[in-house]
């Protein structure tokens, strides 16, 4: 099954209809929502990610968070998805045709969770005609980290650590230059204690940042690996509104058409190694 295929499957078996959209696109002008000179004036960003377990939805415009909402993690995203987007819509009198930009987070995370998020995001940009910004979850996660410190206590070094399951994290590292993130190393997946002994020569700066929910409080491989001047932070933030804040720093030109757009894997999926278990040798 093609993405895009696999895009409207999964609208249809989410009752998401050609009259769900001219619903929103046919509703009272005169409601409140964002004003009319935003939006002539600013554009309109919807931003979702589903590579962490809760996930979250959010309309940006001109680099402001207009509303967000965070799903429940106990549900899957596929029982959610796309009601979570059109609730949003919904709550600020938003009508699809208006989003001129979508962004989705592309990995790395979960299999599931991002084929959901992409197909939903595919779905709604195919029907309205839009571009898709692919951001990735390691960078989101990096730049929650950034801007939850003083300005004062700015890492030197961000690293991304989102839980990979199996023992496992998802890591990359980003250089803070004059307030920008540089990507030092690309997304990986091992074992903390692996990843660390590889990433020995790039953890000796001072003023170290590991944030994600791949941390545990105290988180033992790390403190042992690197003694001191490390700042542990697991809680994070609802991802979505920084996906769409990135997404239109990156801008609608440099965005993809939805077919283009495809998730970040890491590590190769189980039904793939399962397949590959099973040849003869």
């Amino acid at each position: 099954m093609g993405p895009d295929v696999e895009a409207f499957v999964l609208f249809g078996e989410s009752d998401i209809s050609r009259e769900d959209t001219l619903v929103f696109e046919d509703r009272d002008s005169n409601r409140a929502s964002l004003s009319e000179t935003r939006r002539r004036t600013d554009l309109i960003t919807l931003a979702l990610d589903t590579s962490t377990r809760g996930g979250s939805v959010a309309l940006i415009s001109g680099g402001q968070v207009i509303g967000c909402l965070s799903g429940d993690s106990t549900e899957a995203h596929s029982e959610r998805l796309p009601g979570d987007v059109l609730t949003l819509l919904a709550q600020h009198s938003t009508a699809l045709r208006e989003i001129e930009l979508f962004a989705v987070c592309v990995g790395p995370g979960s299999f599931t969770g991002l084929r959901v998020g992409l197909a939903t995001v595919k779905g709604f940009a195919l029907v309205s005609g839009r571009k898709v910004a692919p951001i990735s979850s390691l960078e989101a996660v990096a730049h929650a980290g950034f801007d939850s410190t003083e300005r004062e206590s700015t890492p030197s070094v961000i690293v991304p650590w989102m839980n990979g399951q199996r023992g496992e994290v998802f890591a990359s590292i980003y250089a803070v230059d004059d307030g920008t993130l540089v990507e030092l190393e690309e997304p990986r997946v091992g074992t903390p204690e692996a990843i660390l002994k590889s990433w020995s020569h790039r953890l000796r700066q001072p003023n170290i940042m590991f944030v994600g929910d791949g941390l545990v409080e105290d988180d033992a491989a790390i403190t042992a690996h690197l003694k001191s001047n490390v700042v542990l932070s697991p809680k994070l933030p609802p991802l979505a509104p920084i996906i769409g804040i990135l997404a239109e720093a990156l801008g609608v030109d440099e965005a993809l058409p939805a077919h283009s757009v495809a998730p970040l894997y890491v590590r190769r999926p189980d039904a793939e190694l399962a397949r590959e278990q099973r040849r003869p040798k």
